[in-house]
């Protein structure tokens, strides 16, 4: 976790932006991790039923984004080629994201 941290930061910084990340106490989550460009804040303990029906909710409005930009990008190889390309979903995400 340390490690991907680290690599949000410095993609931060390079787009020269700083972010607020909220994270739930887990045992990979390091809660002395000093960053750049991202504060880290914990929720507290123990309201996790209070905050998974907002799971739901970022989960399916993350779904139709990743959807929106598949299809955008598929559309995009079909206009330059003529044809669908074969995509393997971890290269589109790195191109979408």
């Amino acid at each position: 976790m340390t490690k991907e941290l680290e690599k949000l930061d410095a993609r931060m910084g390079k787009e020269k932006r700083k972010i607020l990340l909220f994270m739930d106490h887990c045992a990979a989550h390091p809660p002395d991790i000093k960053l750049k460009n991202i504060e880290v804040a914990f929720f507290p303990a123990n309201c996790t039923s209070k905050l998974q029906p907002l799971d739901v909710g970022i989960i399916a409005n993350m779904k139709i984004f990743y959807r929106r930009q598949l299809t955008q990008y598929l559309i995009s190889k079909v206009d330059e080629n003529g044809e669908q390309p074969k995509i393997n979903v971890l290269q589109v995400s790195a191109k979408l994201f």
